[in-house]
């Protein structure tokens, strides 16, 4: 199987230095930027009229892994949860998917002004009530705590600019008990670089890592350590 999806991955990386891609490029591209199946995956519509971005794109294999592994969570809770999103992007499909179906106070950040005003409108439209906020990282979440942080990492980015600082501050903006998913492709970012990221930095401990045989992408499950 590990073979299969080696071919597999590489085929696509190499779709990369084509211009228009290969097969598996612009079937991801159809597959992810159709709205219909958005209906299908999330169960609201999308709004793109604010959408200031070349990439037609509205979600990826992540998106839908760390919807399954945050269903999974959140059944087992009964209280009112404080959740934030780090990364929502120019749709917010994950933060509208769980106060519709959960109800819990939702924050939801990027650090692209125009990912919030889109964001925001999709809100608006799916009569959602999430509070969106323009934020590199922690800079305007003030003294906030939540009981979930997750996002779906910037992977073919430099760790050291996004997640080595995330890591280092991060659990001062965490309640007891309080659990981060991190969603991540590990052809780039490898599951060592997460786990010896959070040895080194206070306040948190490395769960597990979620894996899924039948591709690449993975979850950290990170946790608060209680005092």
């Amino acid at each position: 199987m590990n073979f299969i999806l080696n071919l597999i991955y590489t085929y696509y990386k190499k779709g990369h230095s084509l211009k228009k891609g290969n097969f598996l490029n612009r079937f991801h591209t159809i597959f992810f930027s159709n709205k219909k199946i958005i209906k299908y995956l999330f169960g609201f519509n999308v709004y793109d009229e604010l959408h200031k971005t070349t990439d037609p794109r509205k979600f990826d294999l992540t998106t839908i892994l760390l919807k399954n592994i945050l269903n999974k969570f959140l059944k087992k809770r009964i209280k009112n949860l404080e959740i934030l999103e780090v990364g929502t992007g120019y749709y917010s499909l994950l933060s509208i998917y769980l106060k519709k179906k959960y109800n819990h106070q939702i924050i939801a950040t990027d650090i692209n002004p125009n990912a919030i005003i889109s964001s925001k409108l999709n809100c608006e439209k799916n009569n959602a009530n999430i509070e969106l906020i323009a934020s590199d990282l922690f800079e305007n979440i003030n003294d906030k705590k939540f009981d979930i942080i997750f996002w779906n990492l910037p992977y073919y980015s430099d760790e050291n600019i996004y997640l080595k600082p995330f890591l280092n501050h991060v659990s001062k903006y965490l309640n007891t008990n309080a659990i981060i998913f991190l969603g991540y492709n590990s052809t780039p970012l490898k599951p060592k670089t997460i786990i010896d990221l959070t040895k080194n930095s206070h306040g948190i401990k490395y769960i597990n890592t979620e894996d899924f045989y039948w591709n690449h992408h993975k979850i950290a499950v990170i946790s608060k350590i209680n005092s």
